[in-house]
Parts: structure tokens; sequence; C-alpha cells
């Protein structure tokens, strides 16, 4: 038997959170990701997508990449300048409604951290290899809160805009399987 680091009891269902390094902060990485996991089986019209998306004072906008192209980084400059982030890396959408949910997570960045200021090390907690940013250090959008971009972009690195049509294409390319989804969320208890 393993011995877990946390239980998570969500609407029944029980989620073992086991965490194979010694960094705190890496079993919170695993936590959110759990978290998200257990929020996105909660409904069968609820897809879990890897992407950027935030909201400035002309447009809100999603950005789809591939791991490391870029988007937590995005996500992070536009933290910085004081823009509201719908997400850095993980966001619903939710098909039945045809809208994108906030699954009110902190900034999660790869260390090193940008050096853009001196108090960048207040705003997050900072672990062996990623970092979290701080309750309230950013304006993240609270979870469960929904919207529909104004614009689409996918990084290759650089943002090349993605059409409205091709959206459905970019959501089935950037989608976390539900596979995955399931077995991180197995239910453990009746």
């Amino acid at each position: 038997m393993t011995k877990s680091d946390a239980v998570l009891k969500i609407s029944g269902r029980t989620q073992t959170i086991i965490n194979h390094s010694p960094d705190p902060i890496d079993a919170l990485n695993y936590l959110c990701l759990d978290l998200a996991y257990c929020c996105t089986v909660q409904s069968s019209n609820a897809t879990l997508l890897h992407c950027a998306a935030f909201g400035t004072k002309e447009a809100t906008q999603i950005a789809f990449g591939k791991k490391g192209v870029g988007k937590s980084t995005l996500s992070f400059h536009h933290a910085y300048r004081g823009d509201r982030i719908f997400a850095d890396d993980l966001l619903l959408w939710d098909r039945s409604k045809n809208r994108f949910i906030c699954l009110g997570l902190p900034l999660r960045m790869r260390r090193p951290l940008p050096k853009l200021d001196t108090d960048l090390g207040q705003r997050f907690i900072a672990g062996k290899s990623i970092a979290y940013s701080r309750r309230d250090a950013f304006d993240i959008a609270p979870a469960g809160f929904a919207f529909f971009p104004d614009e689409i972009v996918e990084l290759t690195p650089t943002p090349a805009p993605v059409p409205l049509a091709q959206l459905l294409a970019r959501v089935k390319a950037f989608s976390i399987s539900k596979s995955l989804t399931n077995f991180h969320s197995e239910t453990l208890e009746g």
C-alpha cells in the first residue's frame, strides 16, 4: 500500500493524492491538478483544456499552445501588468453552453522566475522547480467565472490568430484526455 499525502473529497468522490517528491510545492501542484480533474468529471459537458486565458481592458483572449511554448510566461506578463488572469495552464470548456470556465487556480511558473522587480519573490511561493503565486498577488478570476473570448491565438511560439471557425479544432487539439481525468478522479469510495 502506498502512503498518501492527502485525501480530497468533492461531491462524494474521494481522491487520494500521492506526492512523489519531497518538495511541498510539488504536492501543491498535484493537488491543483487533481482539483482540475475533479471539476472536469462533475459535468459530462466539461472538457479540460491546456491553454492560457486572460482579459485586458480591450479584450479577452485564449492562447493555445504546446507545452513549453510560453503560455504561463504570457499569462505572467499580463498578470504583472494588472490584467485579469482566467488560466495560465488549465481551463474548462462547457460545450453545452459554449463558454469557458475558470478554475481559480494561482499562477504557476517554472523556476527560475522572470527578473522584473525586487518584490517578485513576495508574490510567489517557490519550490524546487516551480512556484505558485500567493493569494491576492495578482488578479486571478475566481473559480466558476465564465466567459467567451474576443480573441483566440495559438502560440507557435509567436501568437498567430485563430479564426472563430477553427475554435472547435483547437479545443479538440488541446483538450486533456478524458482517460487521464477519469484516472485521476477514480471513485475510491461508494
